[in-house]
């Protein structure tokens, strides 16, 4: 057998979202749809962070904002789904890194 090193090949995204990102999104991905103050709530950050990580999920697609019925001046957030497709043009952005084992 050949001992040489293999060489894996591993993803990573150009732009790694913010840790109160992915925290929001996690809170997002437990519940159907949430509020600004309801994912204050559930996160333990401060509103002004939370306003911050769902600019940064708007801006990547990775959450819906709709229409809150039951309160018009607010706004709900939903985790967004992406299509197999979408998911193959985010891999195409990723840039690979060779790593050994």
């Amino acid at each position: 057998m050949d001992d040489a090193p293999r060489l894996k090949i591993a993803y990573y995204p150009p732009r790694t979202l913010p840790e109160s990102s992915k925290k929001v999104l996690v809170a997002l991905s437990e519940s159907i749809e949430l509020t600004h103050g309801d994912l204050v709530i559930n996160t333990g950050l401060a509103p002004r962070t939370v306003r911050y990580a769902l600019k940064k999920l708007k801006e990547r697609r990775l959450i819906i904002e709709k229409f809150n019925f039951r309160d018009a001046r607010g706004v709900i957030y939903q985790k967004r789904e992406m299509t197999e497709e979408e998911k193959k043009e985010e891999n195409k952005k990723c840039i690979p890194l060779l790593r050994t084992r």
